[in-house]
């Protein structure tokens, strides 16, 4: 059982990496596993090879200066794991990463 940070981190480098698959089954399996949250959220995908990460920081700043709740994954992160997760401008606490780890781990 994962139970604290570092377990948490080890849990997720530690999974196998997925093979490219061109259907779309793992991420509806994954989206009703979820309870379909792509119903009810309005999303960007920033997508290209350079300058996803500036795209995505400005766009953060621009929908939050209108106070729009703006979620945001990034990769890679620079310091710390968190720095990927971000809800608001504030980096996901590692209890929170740890609680989301043990969920996806119970569904394996």
């Amino acid at each position: 059982m994962i139970n604290d940070y570092q377990a948490a981190l080890a849990y997720i480098h530690g999974r196998p990496r997925l093979q490219k698959d061109s259907s779309q089954r793992r991420i509806e399996h994954l989206l009703a596993q979820l309870g379909h949250p792509e119903h009810n959220v309005r999303t960007v995908h920033v997508v290209g090879t350079n300058g996803k990460g500036s795209a995505t920081a400005y766009l953060s700043r621009l929908l939050a200066a209108v106070s729009l709740r703006v979620g945001m994954y990034t990769s890679p992160f620079l310091h710390r794991f968190n720095e990927r997760i971000v809800l608001n401008g504030q980096p996901i606490r590692d209890d929170q990463l740890v609680t989301l780890v043990q969920k996806n781990q119970a569904n394996d």
